[in-house]
């Protein structure tokens, strides 16, 4: 990645929230409640508990409940954001954020400021190029930011380094097509889905019908977002070579994410739309048990390998 696209990247990660939200409009599939609870079951095992809460009972149980050091790889915005979350539970002594997005991390580093924080530092950081601490967390999470490293050995090579012995690595990652190049038989059903869902269910933020979905075009995702996806089919592979796998569930996304973004809000707005949600939910449960198609998306909780 040049120094253009890194900015470019940057600037894209600034400001975040707007590609999942619009004004009060959820635009990205997982946002929904029911989906939520659909997710959490599949990495935890019960709808209501999610998988944080059920990480952390894992790391209490290996290395303790206090003093701990923590590693976000990945800023992810929120008021609070999960780190202050966590930072206040008085498990962690200390926790390092790093991103490449100055903005998103300035933000955060505020909300931190205001509730009293001064546990958490906001690095500013090329995860292509980061270097981590050695032997030195308890807890290294990522949630959604392992898809844009384009140098996942090195990534995974860093993060396996910096583990304690007895502490964890999670992992909420999408790990489908390369740059969103989703497949014929997922373009096929969720055309077809499309075709018969009722306009009202299909109308996005900008106003227009989401009627079909094409291919995207490569170098149009690469002009908005360069680390998009960039090497998403090969993170378990490298996960797996430099860590030890303890848990890896499957929790699909395989039709959701294509079908309901820009339009997911249009399902939380009624009675009728929860159902078509739970519908559609069940119906791609049973497409990857069944291994008619992949799972997207995983739930990955790792250990340090000592090989």
């Amino acid at each position: 990645m040049d120094i253009d696209e890194r900015d470019r990247v940057a600037e894209r990660w600034d400001h975040s929230q707007e590609q999942y939200r619009k004004d009060d409009r959820m635009l990205y599939w997982e946002l929904l409640p029911a989906v939520q609870r659909y997710q959490n079951e599949m990495m935890t095992g019960d709808a209501e508990t999610g998988y944080f809460e059920w990480t952390l009972r894992e790391l209490k149980a290996r290395v303790g409940d206090s003093g701990l050091r923590g590693l976000s790889i990945g800023c992810n915005e929120g008021d609070p954001g999960c780190e202050m979350v966590l930072f206040e539970d008085g498990l962690f002594e200390r926790i390092e954020v790093v991103d490449i997005a100055e903005g998103l991390l300035a933000r955060q580093r505020e909300i931190a400021r205001s509730r009293g924080i001064e546990g958490i530092d906001y690095l500013c950081r090329n995860l292509n190029e980061i270097s981590i601490e050695p032997d030195a967390y308890d807890f290294i999470w990522a949630v959604g930011t392992v898809h844009h490293v384009e140098r996942l050995d090195h990534l995974f090579r860093e993060i396996n380094k910096g583990l304690r012995l007895g502490g964890l690595f999670m992992m909420r990652e999408y790990v489908g097509p390369r740059r969103l190049q989703f497949t014929d038989k997922q373009l096929h059903i969720v055309n077809e889905i499309l075709r018969i869902l009722p306009d009202a269910y299909k109308k996005a933020a900008d106003g227009r019908i989401k009627g079909c979905l094409e291919r995207y075009d490569i170098e149009a995702i690469k002009a908005l977002d360069p680390s998009e996806s960039v090497r998403s089919d090969e993170i378990m592979h490298f996960a797996a070579k430099h860590l030890r796998v303890i848990v890896l569930a499957e929790t699909g996304g395989t039709i959701l994410h294509p079908l309901l973004s820009d339009i997911a809000y249009n399902f939380d707005r009624s009675e009728d739309g929860q159902v078509l949600v739970d519908g559609l939910i069940l119906l791609e449960k049973i497409l990857v048990a069944e291994k008619v198609l992949p799972s997207d998306y995983v739930f990955c909780l790792a250990g340090k390998s000592m090989n």
